[in-house]
């Protein structure tokens, strides 16, 4: 039984998840006011992945990000101190861990994968957050090569949300607040219920 595996690591950046370094700090002066009760930030990240190929047609990814991002001052506006200084930046998850399957043999192609994200804090004193999440998403699709006047004529079956989770997806959907100890803040926004789509596909 052949096998093989690739792994990689790196920094997992503020929002954007891109990888340059396995161990990577950065600071700086922040002009927007998207984080607006602290002009200065620290992103610390570690980003692993790997990808095994264990079978004939099967495949195993799994991908793990550790990050630490805290603000580094207090905010002071009109001889107010907003107390932000060490606290963790909002809407960044600690953790995220993503796992696929994946099946591919001729015509036939499957895949079932499982989606993790912790916590994310949406008040800038951290004293208001919404809970982590799992996700189990899959697909399974046949392709059919040239049919007709079709070429690479595919037909898909996706399936979102498979255990039909309720969870909240997007946080900051009305801005960020400075503290909200009571979850009163109408800044998010629920999760898209368990959903499938039939796609067929093809090139003229």
């Amino acid at each position: 039984m052949a096998e093989s595996r690739e792994t990689s690591q790196g920094a997992l950046q503020q929002k954007t998840g891109s990888t340059t370094a396995t161990l990577a700090k950065t600071s700086g002066r922040k002009k927007a006011c998207f984080f607006c009760f602290s002009k200065s930030q620290m992103v610390t990240g570690l980003e692993v992945s790997d990808s095994w190929k264990f079978a004939k047609g099967y495949s195993w990814f799994n991908g793990v990000n550790f990050n630490k991002n805290t603000y580094t001052s207090d905010y002071v506006s009109n001889g107010t101190t907003y107390k932000t200084n060490g606290k963790t930046i909002v809407d960044s998850p600690t953790q995220m861990w993503k796992s696929i399957v994946s099946y591919d043999v001729n015509s036939v192609f499957a895949n079932v994968g499982v989606d993790y994200m912790s916590k994310r804090f949406y008040s800038y004193s951290n004293d208001a957050s919404v809970s982590g999440r799992t996700l189990v998403n899959g697909s399974v699709g046949y392709r059919f090569g040239q049919y007709a006047s079709f070429s690479d004529l595919t037909l898909q079956l996706t399936g979102s949300n498979l255990t039909d989770k309720r969870y909240i997806s997007t946080i900051g959907s009305n801005g960020f607040t400075y503290s909200d100890p009571t979850g009163d803040a109408q800044t998010v926004l629920p999760g898209a219920p368990r959903a499938f789509f039939l796609s067929l596909t093809g090139k003229l």
